[in-house]
């Protein structure tokens, strides 16, 4: 921790480029690329004799796929608690938009699943559940808006 305090500027901007490089890796999208394009076509294989298993086989990939999803999401938030260093009482703002992003994507992945199998009804619900619930999460920073101007006027 000393060392990181005693560096130039120029060194610490470079040690966060190559943790960020870790974090980010390119080979690792690459993987759960060729794993979900494997995936469909293993599910493929299996759609004409076992179609159950198909879809087995796709909630299996899109699972291994959403996990490192939410890897990459682990790696945001710490993101954002340094930025909230830089918010003087505007953290709340910041947490909402962690809320919507989180609904966003557990509301894609669920409808997606959902479709997959042959539900599109349960999947358009789904959506419409998501829309609703981004719209309520995101009530506070309307309302904060509104006071701001009402407060000019």
């Amino acid at each position: 921790m000393r060392e990181r305090l005693k560096q130039s500027p120029e060194k610490a901007l470079e040690e966060k480029r190559r943790n960020w490089n870790r974090r980010y890796n390119m080979a690792e999208l690459v993987k759960v690329a060729f794993l979900g394009i494997a995936g469909v076509l293993l599910a493929v294989q299996f759609r004409g004799a076992k179609p159950e298993y198909a879809t087995y086989i796709g909630l299996g990939a899109s699972i291994v796929i959403f996990c490192f999803c939410m890897r990459q999401v682990e790696f945001v938030t710490e993101q954002f608690s340094r930025i909230k260093v830089y918010l003087n009482g505007g953290e709340g703002y910041l947490s909402i938009l962690l809320k919507v992003i989180g609904i966003t994507y557990v509301c894609e992945f669920s409808s997606g699943v959902c479709r997959d199998a042959g539900y599109q009804a349960v999947a358009g619900q789904i959506e419409v559940l998501g829309k609703l619930t981004v719209m309520f999460a995101g009530l506070p920073i309307l309302f904060a808006v509104i006071e701001q101007i009402h407060g000019f006027l």
